[in-house]
């Protein structure tokens, strides 16, 4: 009797952690994919600086965050690159996730619950709004948190974006997301602007011309 008891419970363990859910995002772009758990990382900084070194010191690899949860284990793969390489886009095919709020430049600041109607609307747009996307393809989403974010926050983040994501009803594939710095975070030299010019030269740093 105390061994079936016994391996009762073993199979009620085994169909527990079975039921875990897999789900990837993101696109293959590289053959190669290198894996960062986020349980790894201790804050958005260190999650940052575990991307950049693995990026920048092989080319051809492509990352993919692992995002463990009770429910479902996510994969995301990112479209970073090195952060010494340097990427020109228009803003209007960008969607910026600041800190816990949705930013568009030239149409607006938005609650995180915004999220999925302006990737329809960028994925719809089809460059006829000039403030909108080009095409469904150029859209992506730029994923930028304080240093000093504990991973817990920076974890829980993320999974409310791909949730956000899959509200949209897109493929999986479709979403391309960045991992950056936050802007007035990043590392500069020379004389320190008010808040106001400093406001500017983050719009301007992510304009092309």
């Amino acid at each position: 009797m105390k061994s079936n008891l016994i391996g009762i419970i073993s199979l009620l363990i085994l169909t527990s952690c079975n039921n875990t859910a897999f789900m990837k995002f993101g696109p293959d772009d590289k053959d190669k994919l290198v894996q960062i758990n986020i349980d790894s990382t201790v804050s958005f900084l260190s999650l940052y600086k575990s991307i950049d070194e693995v990026l920048c010191n092989d080319h051809d690899c492509q990352v993919q965050l692992v995002i463990d949860t009770d429910s479902i284990n996510y994969r995301l793969n990112l479209i970073n690159m090195c952060g010494s390489t340097i990427a020109c886009t228009r803003s209007r095919n960008i969607i910026f996730i600041l800190d816990d709020s949705i930013k568009k430049y030239d149409v607006g600041t938005f609650n995180y619950d915004s999220l999925s109607n302006l990737i329809q609307r960028d994925f719809s747009n089809n460059g006829i709004d000039r403030s909108l996307s080009e095409n469904p393809s150029k859209v992506f989403l730029h994923f930028m948190q304080p240093q000093s974010l504990e991973r817990v926050n920076v974890k829980r983040r993320l999974v409310r974006t791909i949730k956000e994501f899959r509200k949209t009803g897109f493929e999986n594939e479709k979403l391309k997301l960045w991992v950056q710095l936050h802007p007035k975070e990043i590392p500069f030299t020379g004389e320190i602007p008010d808040e106001d010019e400093l406001d500017e030269e983050i719009e301007k740093l992510f304009k092309s011309i």
